[in-house]
């Protein structure tokens, strides 16, 4: 629950989603609505479990602030399934460092406009 995954973008860029099960040769069925509207089914996706594995990867979506839910379920036994709440797709940024490194907005030139612009984006 409550995640990002990556955004269409200008390259139409995919997210794919992977998951286990313990039933051999299951297939697995992936469906992606709105938060809002859990009844109106956006893509749906069916995979073949393989080695204990199944993978999906979902048609491109656009980046909005859309909540999505997704849940895949077991064909074998459909009460074995899992949903995923509050999905939004956008950019998705992974940093690193050592814990001495910080640099907090104040510090940055302009402190003061950056903190003012900051308002025009309420989803950050």
């Amino acid at each position: 629950d409550y995640m990002v995954l990556q955004q269409a973008g200008k390259d139409q860029q995919k997210s794919t989603i992977n998951g286990i099960s313990k039933y051999t040769s299951d297939q697995v069925t992936l469906k992606l609505s709105t938060m809002s509207d859990k009844n109106t089914i956006l893509q749906t996706k069916t995979a073949t479990v393989t080695n204990d594995v199944w993978q999906i990867i979902l048609d491109p979506v656009a980046t909005s602030n859309t909540a999505y839910y997704i849940v895949a379920q077991s064909k074998v036994n459909a009460s074995d399934m899992v949903s995923l709440s509050n999905v939004l797709f956008g950019d998705v940024f992974v940093c690193g460092g050592q814990s001495n490194m910080q640099f907090t907005v104040d510090q940055v030139f302009n402190a003061s406009e950056a903190l003012e612009e900051a308002n025009n984006y309420p989803n950050i």
